[in-house]
This record gives structure tokens, C-alpha cells and sequence, in this order.
């Protein structure tokens, strides 16, 4: 948080910040097969859903900026200091910024858990004895032999 001015204006002190959140991001993409769903979220399925949906493409931050307020609103986890952090940046999460609406993403918000269950499994893997979820496209690396546990419920 201490450097959304920084990473608002680019500057060399704002993409050292977002380098080094994402540092990690690299190897636990490589060890799921570059499959990166295992630490997705509401807010990535938000995103999804939300382009499955309207048939359009969106810059990335928006659908996922809205997906991050969302799920804060409904977790109940500071969706005041999200909303404002992501100001912050300049990043407008609107919907009409994106060119939808209000009706669109209450429709996401509410087929969100029809859309996971759809697209997403949990698998065991055999290998280091954990569960995970996966796209329904098929795991990778070590993780290709995961059997099916079955959909995903609540």
C-alpha cells in the first residue's frame, strides 16, 4: 500500500513494488504447470465469468479490481481500504468504464458458483499428497496424473 502513488505514476519505485508482489508469482506458476488458478479468486472468477458471459474482452485491473471490491463487500474484509487503494492507482472499475452495466454484474455475481462449478474440478494429486483447484483444460507438470475428487461445491 505504501507505494500506489508510485505505481500510479510508473515510476521506477512503482514497478519495483509490482515486480517484487509478482516475484513469487513465477515459481508457483511453474510448479502448477503455469496454471495459476490455484491462487486465483473471486475476483479472477468475477473477471472470467464476467467475459464469458458478455462475449467481451476487458483490460485486465478493471474486471478484476471490481472482482477484488466485490468480494471484499461480500466477505466483509475492508472493501472501503480495497476500493480506495485501487483509486489510488487509477484504476476505474466502474461498469460503465468497461462497457457494461450494474445489471451485468449483479448477473455475474449471482451464476459465479454455477461458472466454477462448470469450468473448475478439484483434484488430489498423488504426487505431494494436496488438493487443488484446476481448469477443467487438464493440469500440467507433475500435477498431469490428478485424478478427479469431483466438482467443486460450497
Amino acid at each position: 500500500m505504501a507505494s500506489l502513488d508510485d505505481i500510479r505514476e510508473v515510476n521506477e519505485t512503482g514497478i519495483r513494488a509490482l515486480m517484487g508482489a509478482h516475484r513469487w508469482g513465477g515459481a508457483t506458476f511453474h510448479d502448477a504447470g503455469w496454471n495459476p488458478r490455484h491462487i486465483e479468486g473471486v475476483e479472477h472468477f468475477f473477471f472470467y465469468n464476467l467475459e464469458r458471459l458478455t462475449g467481451k474482452h476487458f483490460i485486465h485491473g478493471q474486471p478484476v479490481g471490481l472482482g477484488i471490491y466485490i468480494g471484499s463487500l461480500l466477505q466483509e474484509n475492508q472493501a472501503d481500504l480495497m476500493l480506495s487503494a485501487l483509486h489510488r492507482v487509477g484504476v476505474d472499475i466502474r461498469p460503465e468504464a468497461m462497457g457494461v452495466d450494474w445489471v451485468d454484474v449483479a448477473a455475474r455475481v449471482t451464476t459465479l458458483q454455477e461458472f466454477t462449478e462448470i469450468r473448475f474440478v478439484v483434484h488430489g494429486c498423488q504426487r505431494c499428497s494436496r488438493n487443488r483447484v484446476v481448469c477443467r483444460s487438464g493440469p500440467r507438470g507433475h500435477h498431469r496424473g490428478l485424478r478427479a475428487l469431483g466438482r467443486m461445491k460450497r
